[in-house]
This record gives C-alpha cells, structure tokens and sequence, in this order.
C-alpha cells in the first residue's frame, strides 16, 4: 500500500479516469432522478390507484424494481429480443448511429436494431476480421442473438456515451458488469412477474 500522498498520490490511469467516472455517475444519476420524476408525474404521483404498476413492482421485488428504474435511463422498456442487423452492402453506416448529445442515448430512429459492439462503420463484409466487434459484425451479431444481449448493450451505451473518449478503454469493460447486472434485474420485474402477482391474490 502506496504511503497517504492525498490525491496527487492517485496512480496516473486512475487520475486521468477519475474525472469521466465522476461525470458517468453525476449523469446516471441526474437522468436516472428525471426518469423516476417524470414516470411519476406519467402515471400520476398523487392517485395511488394510478401508481398500481409501479407498486406492483417494488412488491415483486424492491432490487428488480430499482433495476427497472434504473434502466428508464434509456428511454426504453427493457426488450429482451435481438435487435434487427441494418443492411450494411450499400451503406457502410447503416449499422451505426448518432448518440443523443445531452443525455448519450440510443437515437428512437434506430431503436430496435444491434447496437451490440463499437459503433462503427462497417467496412466490407459483416463477417471480415476487420469488423469482428463492430455493431453488426461477428461478436456482435453472436451477443445479439443471446436474450437480453442487445437490451444490456442499450443500457452500456447510454453510459459510456457520455464517458471522454480518451477514457473510453479504461471504462468500457468495467462499465459492463454493472450493465449487465441492471438489465438482468430489471428484465425479472417484467409483465410475466406482474401476471403471477396479480394471479395469487
């Protein structure tokens, strides 16, 4: 263990990523904040009978529920199928997409399709090397046919689109786990749990 040197005794790598882990979770938290808020206000915060689907979640569990909340970060309902795969023959662009800039989400236009892998253009064939974890590429379209796979990838890049791009390689494994983690939570608290619930009262 290094001796007490206050933070200028923080080793380098964790001093240049310590300003866009700090912006990631100020920004994960304010959109999180407003996503809570403004659902309430959807549904009603002051009818109890209106706030029915969100209590039926937290009674289900308060973590998947949390986990739900959390991923409305998105702007999107947890999908668990695989997004479609853009016909990149004609344009090398079609499988990637422009993050919205204020809040780094997947754009509504293209919701829906892969976005498992970097965003990037593919060049050539989806299946050449050169595009083997690009979105639409061959890593991509594999983690996109497991269930969940895209909807996790939906939740990643939300975050690490609003991460520096110098820092983008210290966070973007780290950042998966607890991706990952959310969306399987989330994905519990689901239209199936809420028709067992209803069903054994």
């Amino acid at each position: 263990m290094c001796p007490a040197a206050g933070i200028s005794g923080r080793p380098p790598v964790l001093r240049r990523v310590a300003p866009s882990l700090a912006r990631l979770m100020a920004t994960m938290g304010r959109i999180g904040a407003m996503s809570v808020w403004g659902r309430m206000r959807w549904q009603g915060a002051y009818r109890p009978e209106s706030m029915a689907p969100t209590l039926t979640g937290f009674t289900n569990s308060f973590v998947t529920g949390a986990a739900k909340w959390a991923y409305s970060q998105t702007g999107y309902d947890i999908v668990p199928t695989p997004g479609e795969n853009p016909d990149t023959s004609i344009d090398k662009y079609a499988a990637t997409y422009r993050a919205d800039t204020g809040t780094g989400r997947v754009p509504f236009s293209f919701f829906g399709s892969n976005v498992f892998g970097k965003n990037e253009p593919i060049v050539g064939n989806w299946w050449e090397w050169a595009n083997i974890d690009k979105q639409g590429g061959l890593i991509s379209r594999i983690g996109n046919a497991i269930p969940i796979g895209n909807a996790i990838a939906v939740l990643h890049d939300t975050w690490m689109n609003n991460v520096r791009p110098e820092n983008y390689g210290y966070l973007n494994y780290p950042v998966m786990l607890p991706a990952v983690a959310m969306t399987l939570a989330g994905s519990i608290n689901g239209p199936l749990t809420v028709q067992l619930s209803n069903r054994n009262r």
